[in-house]
């Protein structure tokens, strides 16, 4: 059961190759397969629940999807001439799926392990998909500020997917750039070296976008961009899942209680728990935003109601607890 979630992983590979190739029932075969036979099968097996914390296998696998992340996405520009306009659409939707689910789980696994060596495989994991901002939003100060509401990418009580995405990418942007700038400037180094993630990425994004070009031309190009924000859109689904409405304790002082599993909602039997599969739930919150907020508020305010108050008493006084809470709703 271990190998199940690799294996269900590694099948966008044969599927995307043959889509690439032959198109007509393999295209539909790779877009079905992500929103339809994923949700099921982790409903079935929960297989989120076995890639969460992240163990070794995971990140070996991590590792080993580094290479295939590319090769999806310059197979998708080499296939612009044969597959033409409306099937590339399609299959560029397909491959995002795949680069978004499995590469950007297994990016937030490497980042959840930590160490230099993962994290330099989960901004690779980052690049063909144009977003390495999230390695940043995932790590180090920007990180520590998860499940607070001082965190762009902590959703809030009551708020809807795409309000969230908003609100994530382009402000979270920004703060991942000011986290970055800050750990730069604390160890003496410039914001224009390659110490700059940011930097890295984006000389990394021009590599792959020429390449794109020249390997499918403008159609290559825009494939590359429709399956990166397809991808965007996968990753941060999962993110707001994970997190939606769960908040840290404040102590006082600007100080939250520490980071734990109690702050992120998982579909075992551990608490807070999901109604649904995790996967499911994440297609539900895409496709109907409002249903999910009305199936999850009252679950949040029960948890919280729960945590707070079985759990040590914070030393802030009540009242900073209930502004958080109310902050959170805003």
């Amino acid at each position: 059961m271990r190998a199940l979630p690799v294996l269900v992983s590694l099948a966008f590979v044969p599927l995307a190759a043959l889509a690439l190739l032959h198109g007509g029932p393999w295209l539909l075969a790779l877009l079905v397969y992500g929103p339809v036979v994923v949700p099921v099968a982790d409903h079935v097996f929960g297989l989120c629940a076995q890639v969460a914390p992240a163990s070794r296998v995971q990140c070996g696998f991590a590792f080993a999807w580094v290479p295939i992340q590319f090769a999806l996405v310059l197979g998708l520009a080499a296939s612009a001439d044969t597959l033409g306009g409306s099937a590339l659409f399609v299959a560029a939707i397909g491959i995002g799926l795949a680069t978004g689910g499995v590469g950007g789980a297994s990016a937030f696994a490497l980042l959840d392990r930590g160490g230099r060596y993962n994290r330099a495989a989960a901004e690779l994991l980052t690049w063909p998909i144009l977003y390495g901002s999230f390695a940043v939003r995932h790590g180090g100060e920007s990180g520590a500020r998860a499940a607070t509401p001082k965190d762009p990418a902590t959703p809030r009580l009551g708020e809807g997917f795409y309000s969230y995405f908003l609100r994530s990418t382009f402000i979270g942007l920004f703060a991942a750039w000011d986290a970055e700038e800050e750990r730069l400037h604390a160890a003496g180094l410039s914001t224009l070296s390659l110490s700059n993630a940011f930097l890295r990425a984006f000389i990394a994004y021009a590599v792959l976008i020429e390449a794109a070009f020249l390997i499918g031309g403008a159609l290559g190009v825009m494939a590359l961009f429709v399956q990166a924000f397809v991808a965007w859109v996968v990753i941060d689904a999962g993110a707001y899942v994970a997190r939606f409405g769960l908040l840290r304790r404040p102590l006082g002082q600007g100080h939250f209680e520490p980071l734990g599993p109690q702050h992120a909602w998982s579909a075992t039997g551990d608490v807070p728990r999901l109604p649904g599969g995790f996967c499911a739930m994440a297609l539900l919150a895409t496709l109907w935003p409002e249903r999910f907020v009305r199936l999850m508020n009252p679950r949040v305010l029960a948890w919280h109601a729960r945590w707070w108050e079985t759990a040590t008493p914070p030393a802030a006084p009540e009242t900073q607890a209930e502004a958080t809470l109310s902050e959170a709703r805003a």
